[in-house]
């Protein structure tokens, strides 16, 4: 039996298929070398959004398109601060971040409220697309005796970044099986190994659930110490077990090293700690990865600051941040990338349209989508997301149909409340 999702809209399958060749071509340069399929991934997958994307705007009605007005007013600042910057712009990254953009505001205004049979291939192109780039980083290793995490990606965070996105596809077409997400980040988290997947996916669970998390403890009051000392000594019993997955052991390292450093320093003034002391303090190379965070964040902003008006509205250009900093490479912080490279317009259009679909995001009735959306906002904030194209094609399409079905809900219930 075929089950039905309640996220579903007009070029769901198309868009399906267009996220299947992206991983196809992504797979098959990873198995051969060929840096020709990465050129024509490329080239296809800004074809194909924009292509996509006119249609899908093309079909949609007036009315959508007036409603979704303030969606569009990013696109319109990208479009004018690539006019502004042009000779700094690097074009091709524009025209990502533009499409990546357009795409979700296509995907949002062609959603369809109506609910779509999920066939068998498809559920197995979810499964292929989700759980492929796990099973290589377990398969590196059985074959090589080691392995790097980092999968088919270029890194352990493009690895991290895709997975969140794909997450959102399980919840999308196998609706009624919400446990296999959640078993699927955790198997993520431990897979990847990188502490600002682990910190955000964590942090995401205990901001959406808190609110049943403390209901539930007032329910069962009188266990609720019974409940405390047993988990208590569960954890004290797998505590060394935890403490040797990199993941943990990291944190734990990171943590301890920054709170030796603020017995000295305040958390303004970090950023005025040389890397020998913190080496000296008795941090790893793979723990002070903090420190060069703030230090380059506290230069990249102070460089911004002192910019004309134009600069600090309208931003640097596209991928243009590592040629404005000390050490020329790019934050590690796609947040404060988006606001020096786009500009504060840009980045205040981005956060109240952000806070937007959270609220709407938030009425709908699975608090498990919120889960893949919160992470990957906070996961931003560390690392350089935005550079994984195919992720980020996922999850703008994804969100822009999430969006959609919340507003339709909410009217189908609104109606329904009225009669």
């Amino acid at each position: 039996m075929h089950s039905k999702s309640p996220y579903v809209f007009v070029l769901h399958r198309n868009l399906l298929c267009l996220i299947f060749c992206f991983f196809l071509l992504n797979l098959f340069f990873y198995v051969t070398g060929a840096n020709q399929l990465k050129s024509i991934s490329n080239i296809i997958s800004i074809m194909s959004i924009y292509f996509l994307t006119v249609y899908m705007l093309l079909k949609a009605k007036k009315s959508r398109i007036k409603a979704s007005s303030l969606y569009l007013v990013p696109i319109i600042i990208i479009v004018a601060g690539g006019i502004a910057n042009i000779s700094t712009t690097h074009i091709p990254t524009f025209l990502k971040i533009l499409g990546c953009w357009a795409m979700f505001v296509g995907s949002f205004l062609s959603t369809s409220s109506q609910t779509q049979k999920v066939t068998t291939s498809e559920k197995a192109i979810v499964f292929i697309v989700c759980f492929i780039p796990v099973f290589i980083v377990y398969l590196d290793f059985f074959i090589n005796g080691q392995t790097d995490r980092s999968s088919m990606f270029i890194n352990r965070n493009s690895a991290g970044f895709y997975c969140l996105s794909a997450s959102m596809l399980l919840l999308i077409y196998l609706p009624n099986y919400p446990i296999l997400t959640i078993v699927y980040l955790a198997i993520v988290m431990i897979t990847f190994s990188t502490q600002g997947l682990f910190v955000a996916v964590i942090f995401s669970f205990l901001f959406i659930y808190k609110k049943k998390l403390i209901t539930l403890l007032k329910e069962i009051r009188p266990i609720t110490f019974v409940i405390i000392g047993l988990l208590s000594c569960i954890v004290l019993f797998l505590l060394p077990f935890f403490y040797k997955l990199e993941i943990v052991s990291r944190l734990v390292g990171t943590i301890t090293l920054a709170s030796k450093l603020l017995d000295n320093y305040s958390i303004y003034t970090l950023h005025e700690v040389s890397y020998l002391e913190a080496i000296n303090t008795g941090g790893s190379p793979g723990e002070i990865s903090f420190l060069f965070r703030i230090k380059h964040w506290a230069n990249i902003i102070n460089h911004f600051m002192s910019c004309d008006i134009m600069t600090i509205l309208f931003g640097v250009g596209a991928d243009n941040m590592q040629n404005i900093t000390l050490i020329k490479i790019r934050p590690h912080n796609d947040h404060l990338r988006l606001l020096v490279e786009f500009g504060v317009l840009f980045y205040v259009s981005f956060s109240f349209i952000i806070y937007k679909l959270y609220k709407l995001l938030k009425k709908n009735n699975s608090d498990l989508m919120l889960v893949p959306f919160i992470s990957v906002l906070l996961y931003m904030f560390t690392e350089n997301l935005i550079d994984n194209f195919p992720a980020l094609v996922i999850f703008c399409t994804t969100l822009g149909m999430l969006a959609k079905t919340a507003i339709s809900n909410n009217h189908s219930s609104s109606q329904g409340a009225g009669l």
